[in-house]
Formats: structure tokens, C-alpha cells, sequence
């Protein structure tokens, strides 16, 4: 028998505090390089809900947007927004990253499960 703890997770759209680019240059947006969020296909193609919303935010604002796309675990993405090297992301709210961005707009609201393995109960949080 499997089951399943839910709890749920907020994407946001982030920017640095420190760099605010001109109108006509571009934007650099740095996010985790994992599916279904942002990878590339077979053809070498970056796909991707990501990516699919920020080229979107091309068109809806006239920026160029260029992705970068950083191994999962958020120290990379962390450490080139604080130094202004990247210019937004998308990503779960987290305290660290409080400290040097300016939170955006919330994007999703997502539920999140977890399914044990055979033979392991998990019947409330604390049995993870």
C-alpha cells in the first residue's frame, strides 16, 4: 500500500536587487535544469514550462530573454543572482534568497506528493 503526504508549493517570479537593466538590453534568467520545468528535448531544443513562460514575457515586453539553465540544487542560482550576474528566476520562495531579491508575482500553486517505496509506510510528515 502506498501513501501520499501532500503539502504545496509556491513558484514565484524573482528579480536581484541588484541590477535593474536598461529598457533595451536584455534579461538574463537563470533556472533549474530539470523536467517538466526547463530542459532540452532530443532535437537539443530547450522546452519546458520555463522556458514556455519566459518566452511569453518576450513577447509580452519587448526583452530579449536569455535562459540559463543551472543543475538542480539552488546554491548555483543563489549565488549568480546575489552577485548580478543573473537577473531573474523562477523558483519556490526561500528565506535565503529573501536576503538579496525582490519577490514577484506568484505564478503557481502547486501540490506535491511523495510515494514510498514497497513495504515503507509513511502515514504522517514526520515518518519521511
Amino acid at each position: 500500500m502506498t501513501n501520499k503526504t501532500t503539502s504545496c508549493f509556491v513558484i514565484f517570479f524573482i528579480f536581484t536587487f541588484f541590477q535593474t537593466p536598461a529598457l533595451s538590453s536584455d534579461l538574463k534568467f537563470i533556472t533549474l535544469r530539470v523536467a517538466p520545468w526547463a530542459y532540452h528535448n532530443d532535437k537539443g531544443e530547450l522546452v519546458g514550462l520555463f522556458s514556455d513562460f519566459v518566452r511569453e514575457l518576450e513577447v509580452k515586453t519587448g526583452y530579449n530573454i536569455d535562459i540559463a539553465l543551472a543543475s538542480p540544487g539552488f546554491a548555483r542560482i543563489n549565488r549568480e543572482l546575489e552577485a548580478g550576474r543573473q537577473d531573474c528566476t523562477m523558483t519556490i520562495r526561500d528565506l535565503e534568497r529573501d536576503r538579496f531579491t525582490i519577490l514577484g508575482a506568484q505564478i503557481l500553486d502547486l501540490e506535491m506528493g511523495v510515494v514510498a517505496k514497497k513495504g515503507l509506510q509513511l502515514n504522517q510528515y514526520q515518518d519521511l
